[in-house]
């Protein structure tokens, strides 16, 4: 057997090996993560973004997919956090909330500030608190502390559908911010 990454291989070849040929799916995944883990510096555009999302009010980021719009997103919680604010990231996709919550702790200057995030995240009732133990995430959930922060990721598929929406909007608070993250092609 002869794992790949890509799909793409002379089947031909592999014939006359006598070779079993395989994607590994998982091995490209554990690839990606680490990649993603790594970035530290925003572009020049982003750099931009993220100014203009440290002001004191509500703010869209409406880019196409792979733009970047999560990693402008989480280098403004970092400076949230780092500063103790209360925040909440949302998204639908729990893998999606363990990614970033993976990030952050990579970045932050103490693993107890992620003690300040919250996710939200499919079936949206109630948020949870994080906590990690050996090496492991783990969540708990919780009551709403009131937030300064909430990060929506992925808002086109949270706030196309009314129920999601009002799921989302009962855990935004009149004093809190939103970062809105959305795809430009939805």
């Amino acid at each position: 057997r002869v794992p790949l990454i890509s799909g793409d291989f002379d089947r031909n070849l592999a014939d006359e090996l006598n070779t079993e040929v395989t994607t590994d799916l998982s091995q490209f995944a554990k690839v990606y993560e680490e990649i993603i883990l790594k970035l530290d510096e925003p572009t020049p555009h982003q750099a931009e973004k993220l100014k203009l999302v440290s002001q004191d009010e509500d703010f869209h980021i409406r880019a196409a997919a792979g733009a970047g719009k999560t990693f402008v997103a989480l280098n403004h919680l970092v400076k949230m956090l780092e500063t103790k604010r209360r925040c909440l990231y949302v998204a639908r996709n729990p893998a999606l909330c363990f990614s970033v919550v993976k990030w952050l702790e990579k970045r932050l200057r103490s693993s107890r500030l992620l003690s300040h995030l919250m996710l939200l995240y499919e079936p949206l009732e109630q948020p949870r608190t994080i906590k990690i133990a050996k090496g492991r995430i783990e969540t708990e959930l919780a009551e709403n502390p009131g937030f300064d922060l909430v990060v929506v990721d992925e808002a086109h598929h949270l706030y196309r559908d009314s129920k999601l929406r009002a799921l989302v909007e009962k855990q935004i608070g009149a004093d809190a911010r939103r970062l809105i993250l959305s795809d430009l092609s939805q």
